[in-house]
């Protein structure tokens, strides 16, 4: 393999790299119990829609931290962290905190010699490339999980109450 292709190779795998660094989903438990799923997916709601979920009994369970892998973007994550919260025990999520890491990639300028011989002669060129720089945006969020018990769903506008898992 030639220079040029073993230096494409490396910034190809720098690249990958990046792009999977700490992404993904990611529950933390706030008291380390296991809770059965019971909602097909948690419900996003606000912070005041929040407070009717703990009138009614619902206790934060814990809190989840998103980063994405590539493209994802903030509603991406929230979606992803709906299912997640689901599996879980959750039944609602609040977001807390979205932001965007940035990523720079450089790419070193490359200079080589190609030469062709024939019988009596050699033609050498030298190639160069240009030193080239790019950057990429990842989105990540934050977000509490509340859990509150399938008999107390009712007790919630019909938006809050999270589809059974059944």
């Amino acid at each position: 393999m030639t220079q040029r292709g073993l230096s494409l190779v490396f910034v190809l795998l720098v690249t990958f790299v990046l792009a999977g660094c700490g992404g993904g989903v990611r529950f933390r438990s706030k008291t380390g119990r296991k809770h059965d799923r019971v909602a097909a997916t948690a419900v996003r709601c606000e912070e005041p829609e929040a407070q009717l979920v703990v009138q009614a009994g619902g206790e934060v369970i814990g809190t989840i931290t998103s980063k994405s892998r590539g493209m994802a973007t903030h509603e991406d994550l929230a979606e992803t962290a709906q299912k997640v919260a689901a599996k879980s025990g959750g039944t609602h999520i609040v977001l807390t905190e979205k932001g965007v890491d940035h990523f720079t990639t450089i790419r070193a300028g490359q200079t080589w010699t190609e030469c062709v011989h024939v019988p009596g002669a050699s033609d050498c060129q030298t190639v160069s490339t240009p030193t080239t720089t790019s950057t990429q945006e990842l989105a990540k969020a934050s977000f509490v999980v509340f859990r509150l018990s399938p008999l107390k769903w009712n007790d919630l506008p019909p938006a809050l109450r999270p589809l059974s898992r059944d």
